[in-house]
């Protein structure tokens, strides 16, 4: 008798009451959760997708331009560069602010992501060069383009070397050397080879690609120049922290000795 009163009443109202009654308990639930659950996320995931959908965007921009029968060598080059400076270089010089490993990894975080994004450079820029010479064009440096690239690579490489020098100094002797190593990184490097991708996309595409290229660099700069500047060191420094526990206890009792001797 039960099964025959569900079907007709499932039959008068056209919904069985029991999945009714499911439904309508369910959706609030539904959304409840996923606003406790995105509100849980930090937000350097945030901004790490930020950087991931501007990249796309950029290389998607340039792969619809080129269009899907006209790959060549040359396509390489722009690929590897904003994968390079748009996706790796942006997640390196953010590294400190986004991370939550303790200093020394993400000190040696940074450098991986720095060398992989040099190494993509390098091959990105050995594939533009063997592109010339088959096409039988000039090598040096001519449009803006070329010599803001080469300076952004000199520059780059430097950068790369210093780093490594400043991080065996630093396991050596526990001291800091090279202190404008993380403002040149951010504000030259970083900018010129922002400056530099819009100049390339200047030269190879038009309409409303090189809008989209255009808008997502430009967002890309300005949220990784946001975070750097406004956003404080997310690393975990023991020592620092050990530190800050010391000059409080000073600060409290000035008559404490806390010399080793």
């Amino acid at each position: 008798m039960l099964v025959l009163l569900v079907h007709k009443s499932k039959g008068e109202e056209g919904l069985d009451p029991v999945s009714s009654l499911v439904q309508s308990s369910l959706s609030p639930v539904t959304a409840t959760q996923m606003c406790s659950f995105l509100e849980k996320i930090s937000i350097r995931w945030y901004i790490r997708l930020g950087i991931f959908l501007a990249t796309i965007l950029t290389l998607a921009s340039f792969l619809i331009q080129e269009g899907t029968g006209s790959y060549t060598l040359f396509t390489l080059h722009p690929i590897l560069m904003i994968s390079a400076f748009a996706g790796m270089l942006s997640e390196g010089v953010l590294h400190y602010r986004l991370s939550t490993a303790t200093l020394e990894n993400a000190r040696i975080h940074h450098g991986v992501i720095l060398i992989l994004s040099t190494l993509l450079a390098l091959i990105a820029l050995i594939i533009i060069l063997v592109n010339k010479v088959n096409i039988k064009h000039e090598l040096y440096p001519h449009t803006a383009h070329a010599v803001c690239g080469t300076a952004t690579l000199t520059l780059m490489a430097y950068q790369a070397l210093s780093g490594c020098s400043k991080l065996q100094w630093l396991w050596k002797t526990g001291d800091k050397m090279y202190t404008c190593h993380g403002k040149l990184g951010i504000i030259v490097i970083y900018v010129l080879s922002i400056i530099t991708m819009l100049l390339g996309f200047q030269e190879v595409e038009g309409g409303l690609s090189l809008w989209i290229a255009s808008g997502s660099l430009i967002f890309l700069c300005v949220l990784v120049l946001h975070t750097f500047f406004r956003r404080k060191r997310t690393v975990i420094d023991p020592y620092a922290a050990l530190t800050s526990e010391i000059e409080l206890e000073m600060t409290a009792d000035p008559d404490l000795d806390f010399s080793f001797s």
